[in-house]
């Protein structure tokens, strides 16, 4: 039921997109999408209970799809600084990053993380279209957290960016550096000085690492920005949390058994490839470290 329900939404959103491609930040549009991605965010990690279901396959077909292609383009300096950009635009542009964050993580899905970096998903080789003098602050903060995100998993993943790719992105840093100093949006100085403090964490991390300097204190800085500390801490899930991923507790960097019995947990600091993959139960079918053991 959730996967047909889960298509379903899938459909809705390629065909809004398809009907209104050119009228993207158009309020009730983005306000309907934004409401569809809830419902996606909502499902996706439920389908980690299911044997049957591919949820790499899944992944692999959303970044592929008109739709993540569409949103980053609209994004672009070339497209946005036509339009005045609206709040429910910025949620929804928030509410994107996140889900895409959710399924990189939800899936640890290599394959995917790959593509980005060879750029066969267009992302990274379109930062520097994207970031300019006078963007959004918001949009800012939201894609350099993403970026923070995909860099520690590309280290879970053994994957190296690209040189190229470290370079854009110490642009776009310096970019929202720039920003700060020149403010002149009307958004919440909290708002700002964060994005600054992102910005100038992110430049130093890359930098040390351009310059072979790079520390376990630099990894660790940067880890305490990724989607898991930031919405995780003692338990408790914050405000804006990233939905119901239980298996992305943060205590001690660990990756959690679904069994709420069981205490058992991978390091993500020492996560290796086809190391320590999910089980499935034969009592309850659900994903466990401990298999057999849950009852």
């Amino acid at each position: 039921m959730r996967l047909h329900t889960y298509k379903y939404i899938e459909l809705r959103i390629n065909k809004i997109i398809e009907n209104n491609e050119k009228n993207i930040y158009d309020e009730i549009i983005i306000s309907s999408l934004n409401y569809n991605i809830d419902i996606l965010r909502t499902l996706f990690p439920f389908f980690k209970e299911f044997i049957n279901i591919d949820m790499n396959k899944i992944v692999d077909n959303f970044f592929e799809s008109p739709f993540f292609n569409i949103i980053i383009s609209s994004l672009k300096k070339s497209n946005i600084e036509k339009i005045t950009v609206n709040q429910k635009y910025l949620n929804f542009i928030n509410s994107f990053f996140l889900m895409i964050t959710e399924f990189l993580y939800g899936t640890a899905n290599k394959i995917c993380v790959e593509k980005i970096n060879e750029n066969k998903i267009e992302f990274l080789s379109s930062l520097d279209d994207i970031f300019y003098d006078d963007m959004n602050i918001l949009i800012a903060r939201d894609i350099l957290l993403f970026i923070i995100d995909l860099l520690c998993l590309f280290k879970l993943h053994s994957i190296y960016i690209k040189k190229k790719y470290c370079e854009s992105i110490l642009h776009i840093t310096t970019c929202v550096k720039v920003l700060y100093y020149n403010k002149n949006q009307l958004t919440n100085d909290n708002i700002w000085k964060q994005t600054y403090v992102i910005a100038v964490k992110l430049y130093h991390f890359i930098n040390s690492a351009l310059q072979r300097k790079q520390s376990i204190k630099d990894n660790l800085m940067i880890q305490e920005l990724t989607l898991i500390k930031r919405y995780y801490f003692n338990n408790l899930k914050q405000q804006n949390s990233i939905g119901d991923f239980y298996f992305l507790k943060n205590l001690n960097y660990g990756i959690y058994c679904w069994n709420t019995v069981c205490n058992t947990y991978i390091n993500i600091h020492t996560l290796q490839d086809n190391e320590n993959i999910f089980q499935y139960c034969q009592g309850c079918y659900i994903a466990t470290y401990c298999s057999e053991k849950c009852n």
